[in-house]
């Protein structure tokens, strides 16, 4: 992959969980990826309307995560090291400073929903 070149991957089966933070867990390439993503309100009511799981659906039920198989996530690639990729971080990263205050960096990985 070219420095400047952009590169955007499909994601079709993955899982979503929420400790405060929405975090998503998917295999690509034979590698497990977890992290935190950017998941605005109408782009997490887009997916569960996909899935056909009820909007009413408890914030418990994310504790566990739940699984994804009718939708596809994008994501840019960043940069890929030998088989390991980085993606590209949401600008949203920057509305919590708070946390980057406490000492611990945050990054929001972005994400957009296929139509």
């Amino acid at each position: 992959m070219c420095e400047n070149e952009e590169k955007i991957i499909e994601i079709k089966k993955f899982k979503i969980y929420y400790n405060g933070m929405y975090n998503i867990e998917f295999e690509y390439n034979n590698e497990v990826y977890h992290f935190r993503i950017y998941l605005s309100y109408a782009m997490l009511v887009k997916l569960l309307e996909n899935e056909g799981i009820p909007l009413d659906t408890k914030l418990m039920e994310f504790a566990n995560s739940i699984k994804f198989e009718k939708s596809t996530l994008l994501f840019t690639i960043y940069r890929k090291n030998n088989e390991r990729i980085s993606f590209s971080t949401s600008d949203f990263s920057d509305e919590y400073f708070g946390y980057e205050n406490s000492g611990h960096g945050l990054y929001l990985i972005d994400c957009s929903i296929k139509d």
